[in-house]
């Protein structure tokens, strides 16, 4: 059992270890538009007025308000937010497919299962999602320090919270897998796709729409928060699944240009 365990934390820091070196420059970007956006977001607000970490939260990830042609202000493509969730899920999604190529094929023949290393992968993936999340926030303080000389109070609400945060694991996975299964230029392609559709098209069913705030859940013709959460785990699940089984049927021998 000791000896089960050991191997497994080698393999563990060795997947983290691997995956800081190719997550490391896009969460480093990642961080510094957290900061700036936090600056923008204190500036705006004027007088020196204390902020909260929620008021903070709810500015970086407002994303936009949904498309209309008529009415209202004119619509304006969310570029922060963009930015940021593009640089969060590139770098959670960099690894699966960097695995896949030179040293990689030989860590996945030594897992002895395709479906553990899937899994190890899909971890990562998530796992650096949180990371990114967690270094936003502390971003996100950092700012209001700076700008106020105090922290501010940590009052974010957990449902914008977790619905961002499942956001994020759905497009990382999802970006993971098509970078694995296919190129990285196809992950890259898919997640831009969904980002600018999101955009300009106001479905409940598509993922990104739950990381930006503005939109809402049910308000704004969204799934209610708690059924949006359940949306966005199923989707992970089939994500994973789907991948899984194309993954198993992949020819990891023949390396990929």
């Amino acid at each position: 059992m000791k000896g089960a365990w050991r191997r497994w934390q080698a393999v563990a820091r060795g997947d983290l270890l691997l995956s800081w070196r190719a997550a490391r420059g896009g969460i480093i970007i990642g961080a510094v538009l957290f900061f700036a956006a936090s600056l923008r977001c204190q500036a705006g607000a004027g007088g020196g007025e204390r902020l909260t970490l929620s008021a903070y939260f709810c500015d970086v990830f407002a994303g936009s308000l949904p498309f209309a042609q008529s009415g209202g202000a004119p619509f304006t493509l969310p570029a922060a937010w963009f930015a940021l969730v593009f640089f969060c899920v590139h770098s959670c999604a960099l690894f699966p497919a960097r695995l896949l190529r030179g040293m990689g094929t030989a860590r996945l023949m030594r897992a002895r299962s395709r479906l553990r290393w899937w899994r190890r992968m899909m971890s990562l993936a998530v796992f650096w999602s949180a990371v990114y999340l967690a270094f936003g926030v502390a971003c996100m303080a950092a700012a209001g320090f700076v700008g106020t000389g105090t922290l501010p109070k940590a009052d974010i609400q957990a449902g914008q919270f977790w619905l961002v945060f499942l956001t994020l694991c759905v497009l990382s996975s999802m970006q993971a897998a098509c970078s694995a299964l296919l190129s990285p230029f196809a992950g890259q392609a898919a997640l831009i796709l969904l980002l600018v559709c999101s955009a300009f098209w106001d479905s409940p069913l598509l993922w990104p729409r739950y990381a930006m705030l503005w939109r809402g859940t049910s308000e704004q013709g969204g799934f209610p928060a708690v059924f949006a959460a359940a949306y966005l785990i199923v989707s992970f699940l089939a994500v994973f699944v789907l991948g899984a089984r194309l993954f198993q049927k992949r020819d990891i021998v023949s390396p990929r240009s």
